[in-house]
């Protein structure tokens, strides 16, 4: 099963994903990682990184680091496995805005198809991203690309996932549900947290 969670910043979309891959493992038990594709730049990733890990604290993840080619991870998992990819947002920007021979290689179509080949693969994957369309603003030239390149995989990998949620204040929305999937335990589980709600700090 694939299942897609887009929402704004700081939205608990992260939390509600953790609340999804947690369901899923609990049903098929094999292994639960969490693929981590953000590169920290500064203090303020750093203190993002650290405010996630301390989120999925005791939640059974196993961490694997993957910024920006899936393949390359792909032969780890089993047909027993739930993987959570946070972010596709991450990987874009340095798909984008690398600099070596395998970023070099990717194309725009690439990315949706790297994420689906570990759906293929792998039991469950949920997968998180930014949504960052929603103003009227227009951007420098770099930017714009950017957007298009996030918009475009985003439209990808929805029209290829089972599940399309949208995360809104914490408010979770069923946008796709084509899959047999106890969402209201989902969002039950979601709603009894609240860490996600204090990231003032970051």
């Amino acid at each position: 099963m694939l299942i897609f969670v887009l929402g704004g910043v700081k939205c608990g979309k992260s939390m509600l994903s953790q609340c999804a891959s947690k369901h899923l493992h609990e049903k098929r038990g094999g292994n639960l990682y969490y693929v981590a594709t953000m590169v920290p730049h500064d203090d303020e990733d750093r203190k993002r990184v650290d405010r996630h890990l301390k989120d999925r604290e005791n939640w059974g993840f196993e961490t694997v680091e993957e910024p920006c080619y899936f393949p390359q991870i792909r032969d780890r998992f089993t047909k027993d496995d739930v993987l959570l990819i946070d972010s596709m947002t991450a990987y874009v920007q340095n798909i984008m805005f690398g600099d070596d021979d395998i970023v070099n290689g990717i194309k725009m179509d690439d990315i949706a198809r790297h994420v689906i080949e570990l759906s293929e693969v792998s039991g469950d994957v949920v997968v998180v991203s930014d949504y960052i369309f929603s103003d009227a603003i227009i951007y420098e030239t770099l930017t714009e690309r950017y957007r298009e390149w996030l918009g475009r995989v985003h439209i990808d990998i929805a029209r290829a996932a089972d599940v399309v949620i949208e995360c809104a204040y914490s408010n979770p929305k069923i946008i796709k549900c084509e899959a047999e999937l106890d969402l209201d335990s989902i969002f039950a589980h979601f709603k009894t947290l609240d860490s996600h709600l204090s990231y003032a700090d970051i």
